[in-house]
């Protein structure tokens, strides 16, 4: 009595129970009362244990989520791997809305902007481009832009220089200030008949731009921007509807600093 003694155990070499142990469950398990990671069955991470969380495949979750994988609100950042790019939502309606096209951010040579989107099953149209949502890319040398699409923002494509082939959508109303401008790999464009505003220097610094056709019969001097074919190809020939020759030529060569041995047809 009185000399500290080791703990002591019952016949068998079991511990005493009255020394300080770690207790178990039969089989081995830790006892319940014992602080511990907990989980559910099959070794999943119990939801009320603190856990960083991630997508399928083990990539860490971000702010710039994949479309279909999280609660939508409006002016949300969604990141569609598939296409590389960034939309900002605009609108929202029972099973959808709309979306601008915010940023790209792939490498691809070929740039394909959708008519629409699935955010959680639900459509999104794609009704806009961003400003400089593109700017500077050096790589795209294609761009196809969908068909519900309706303005391009302030130097979208300024100074793709690799640019060489440009699909506008049938939609498109405004092409704003310097949406291609300095584009130098371009040569061939179509102006759709939706089109009703060409902003200032839109296509200026486009020095190969030689066969331009406009199909649109709506656009006022108000509404072409000064300097639009500024720096084109000289030998350009400019093909316009019936009947918009002398109006379009006016226009074009007197705000839109058309060159001076380039042809309106």
């Amino acid at each position: 009595p009185g000399v500290e003694q080791p703990a002591t155990s019952e016949p068998g070499g079991t511990v005493n129970p009255g020394a300080e142990q770690p207790t178990s469950e039969p089989g081995g398990t830790v006892n319940p009362g014992a602080e511990q990671p907990t989980s559910e069955p099959g070794g999943t991470v119990n939801p009320g244990a603190e856990q960083p969380t991630s997508q399928p495949g083990g990539t860490e979750n971000t702010e710039a989520t994949q479309p279909g994988t999280a609660e939508i609100v409006l002016g949300g950042h969604y990141y569609d791997a598939g296409s590389e790019a960034d939309y900002v939502v605009t609108s929202l309606s029972g099973q959808g809305g709309t979306v601008t096209y915010s940023m790209y951010k792939g490498r691809k040579k070929t740039v394909r902007i959708p008519a629409s989107i699935l955010l959680n099953g639900d459509v999104y149209t794609v009704t806009a481009i961003a400003d400089q949502s593109c700017k500077g890319n050096k790589n795209i040398q294609k761009i196809v832009i969908g068909n519900q699409v309706e303005s391009i923002g302030a130097n979208a494509f300024y100074g793709c220089k690799a640019l060489k082939k440009l699909t506008i959508g049938k939609k498109v109303k405004t092409i704003s200030n310097g949406a291609f401008a300095k584009c130098a790999s371009l040569k061939k464009l179509t102006i759709p008949a939706s089109t009703v505003k060409l902003g200032k220097n839109c296509f200026a610094g486009c020095k190969k731009l030689s066969d331009i056709r406009i199909k649109t019969k709506r656009l006022k001097n108000a509404a072409v921007g000064k300097g639009t074919w500024k720096g084109i190809s000289a030998k350009a020939v400019i093909r316009v509807p019936g009947g918009k020759r002398g109006q379009y030529e006016r226009i074009f060569r007197k705000k839109g600093k058309l060159p001076k041995n380039a042809k309106v047809k």
